[in-house]
């Protein structure tokens, strides 16, 4: 009996690490997975809509244009690149290292690493996001 229970107390002493050990690589390799998704495709309806032709008139890009940008863009969907997009051109910094730095984090967290102010960075994202909003009302 008690050498029943000192190799069970052994063999829960060896597997238990490796139980928690494979759910840490599961819950990784799920992570890896989900971060290869880089963002959502565009829609149709994105395509037609006021977001695109707002870009298309502050930008001075195509269509095709922007939505070359868009893919190669760290975005996680499109309301994010267009307010982006915007800000950037509002504040007069790089589109595309902004662009390109929307994987790491917030577009407000991004453009204080990129040594924009951090209540020029608010306003002008919150008139980007104004923006976008009117335009949307304006098309319904």
């Amino acid at each position: 009996m008690k050498r029943t229970a000192l190799i069970l107390s052994l063999l829960l002493i060896l597997i238990l690490p490796l139980v928690a050990y494979s759910q840490s690589m599961n819950i990784g390799l799920a992570r890896a997975a989900t971060s290869d998704i880089r963002h959502q495709p565009l829609a149709a309806a994105q395509l037609q809509g006021p977001r695109m032709q707002l870009l298309e008139q502050r930008t001075g890009l195509t269509e095709a244009q922007i939505v070359k940008l868009y893919d190669a863009s760290g975005a996680r969907y499109f309301g994010q690149f267009a307010c982006a997009v915007l800000t950037a051109d509002r504040l007069g910094v790089d589109r595309a290292a902004l662009l390109a730095q929307l994987s790491k984090g917030s577009i407000f967290d991004d453009l204080v690493r990129m040594g924009v102010d951090p209540q020029r960075s608010r306003k002008a994202i919150r008139e980007s996001l104004s923006e976008m909003v009117a335009v949307r009302k304006s098309a319904s």
